[in-house]
């Protein structure tokens, strides 16, 4: 999972599962362009950190 996983401009709820194999566990940081969040595969149990990149951040083709 490397670069922008989604898009949201709300917080993901941890236990919410992403794409169908990503478990959230905790959101670790927040900026101005989006959040990064702690995340499990369901299957491999391994950990990622996806950044998940706000909405209007797509409108900038250079911060994308």
């Amino acid at each position: 999972m490397y670069g922008p996983a989604a898009v949201s401009d709300a917080p993901l709820k941890p236990g919410r599962i992403v794409a169908g194999r990503y478990r959230i566990e905790q959101q670790i940081g927040e900026g101005g362009m989006g959040s990064v969040y702690l995340v499990r595969h369901v299957r491999t149990d391994e950990m990622l950190a996806p950044r998940v990149l706000h909405a209007d951040v797509l409108k900038d083709a250079t911060a994308v």
